[in-house]
């Protein structure tokens, strides 16, 4: 799931140009065939470019993977924090 993310993540242009950096907490719930049901920023870069761009990183995986056979539930609950540095 992670992974995913990470592959979409994009520095917004704005956010590279003014030296803007942080780390975003993205909540988003999974149905249990992997469609994306909600998302929020739970804790903010301090930017908002940021947190928008964490927000599309997880909008931009589309669907993710249906949830094994052994998981009974409808949906899943996921946290993920994702950084954004300039090297």
């Amino acid at each position: 799931v992670y992974a995913s993310i990470e592959r979409n993540k994009q520095y917004p242009a704005i956010a590279r140009k003014l030296g803007h950096e942080g780390e975003v907490a993205v909540s988003f719930l999974l149905a249990r065939d992997g469609s994306l049901k909600s998302a929020s920023v739970s804790s903010s870069s301090g930017f908002f470019e940021l947190d928008e761009a964490a927000l599309e990183a997880v909008r931009a995986v589309g669907k993710f993977p249906a949830f094994p056979g052994l998981l009974q539930q409808e949906n899943l609950r996921f946290a993920v924090r994702l950084a954004f540095e300039l090297h």
